[in-house]
């Protein structure tokens, strides 16, 4: 049996009428003839691995779904961009010159052989004062980003 993986790799190997085909029998749509092959071939691959996998999960869809809405009644979208902190991560932070490590873990962090459920948490700790995580860390959320319908290519 083939892998996902495997049948990704073999992608390199088509041509570019194949990989139209292989375009069109996965969107069930005609395949559009401005696309260079990469693009195709990215397409294709991320349409292999959503099926195989999974696509977004309901909470980014429904933030997606939102910000279409967004648009489409009020000529632009404003979201934020924010970092995910994956388990197996590690931050670090300087503090009155000491260094400290924080092992981000599926449930919480670790930070000195200690467990946490926050970064406030640790931050208070590293600190005395009442700080938040995700700012002492650096981990701020930046500023909102508006698109405008102008920069939308609704090709």
């Amino acid at each position: 049996m083939v892998t996902v993986e495997q049948e990704i790799k073999a992608l390199s190997l088509e041509d570019l009428k194949k990989l139209r085909m292989r375009w069109e029998r996965l969107h069930h749509a005609p395949c559009p003839h401005m696309l260079s092959r990469d693009l195709l071939t990215r397409m294709i691959t991320y349409k292999l691995r959503e099926q195989a996998y999974g696509g977004f999960k309901p909470a980014v869809r429904r933030k997606i779904k939102a910000l279409v809405e967004q648009l489409n009644n009020q000529g632009g979208a404003a979201f934020e961009v924010s970092p995910t902190l994956r388990s197996g991560s590690r931050l670090i932070r300087e503090w009155r010159n000491k260094t400290y490590v924080v092992h981000v873990k599926s449930e919480g962090f670790e930070c000195q052989d200690r467990h946490y459920t926050s970064l406030s948490e640790i931050a208070r700790e590293i600190t005395g004062a009442r700080w938040s995580g995700p700012r002492f860390f650096g981990l701020v959320k930046s500023r909102k980003t508006v698109v405008s319908s102008g920069e939308v290519d609704h090709g």
